[in-house]
């Protein structure tokens, strides 16, 4: 890898499409509890801040212990999280083009090694030249600590550098160490009060973007 600069994605919202597995893998949970199943809009809008924050709020209508319950949905979703996750149109061959000019990174705040299992079951994998995941840094987005990870692992330069994501964690992630930001509107998050470099309706048009096609 070259000392180039640095196109940091965020994963589900972003790359993939992965809101039904992420819903089907809490109803489990809430079944086996004989609680009701969340509709899928639910689940998705808690989605961004992590797996402990998303079982936090999946499960706020009843008393338990968060640990196990994050255990019985981390073991859920691995067995389901391929089920019907998809990636967006046009990544591959996007990644493809930008992979010219940039190095490529995954920075998600979904743990690590359902990150990569997703990642290589899509095929992607060998397109990042590295994946962070929760769990590898103290901190998860918006701290600075994994998106700086991600610039000493890949040998690349801070300056010119880009995050590419669909939630408020990424673009305050952008502010907080100084990076241009993409805020991708077809994915399942929210800006909140932040506001993105640019934004984009389809995955394609970052290469208009940071290629200048």
């Amino acid at each position: 890898m070259s000392s180039r600069s640095l196109v940091i994605f965020d994963l589900d919202g972003t790359l993939i499409d992965s809101r039904l597995d992420l819903a089907l893998s809490i109803n489990l949970v809430r079944s086996s509890l004989g609680l009701p199943e969340l509709p899928e809009p639910v689940v998705t809008g808690y989605l961004g801040d992590g797996i402990r924050n998303l079982v936090k709020r999946c499960f706020q209508d009843v008393e338990c212990n968060l640990d196990d319950v994050v255990k019985k949905y981390s073991d859920a979703y691995r067995e389901h999280l391929l089920d019907n996750t998809t990636l967006y149109p046009n990544v591959k061959s996007t990644l493809d083009e930008l992979a010219t000019a940039y190095n490529l990174c995954v920075v998600t705040n979904k743990p690590e090694p359902a990150a990569i299992k997703i990642l290589k079951g899509l095929d992607i994998f060998d397109d990042f030249d590295a994946v962070i995941g929760g769990g590898r840094c103290q901190h998860l987005k918006p701290h600075p600590e994994p998106i700086l990870k991600a610039i000493q692992e890949t040998n690349s330069k801070q300056e010119g550098s880009w995050i590419v994501g669909d939630h408020r964690t990424d673009l305050k992630a952008a502010e907080n160490t100084g990076l241009k930001s993409v805020f991708c509107k077809f994915g399942f998050g929210i800006m909140d009060t932040c506001i993105p470099d640019y934004s984009i309706e389809s995955f394609e048009e970052l290469t208009k973007i940071l290629l200048n096609k």
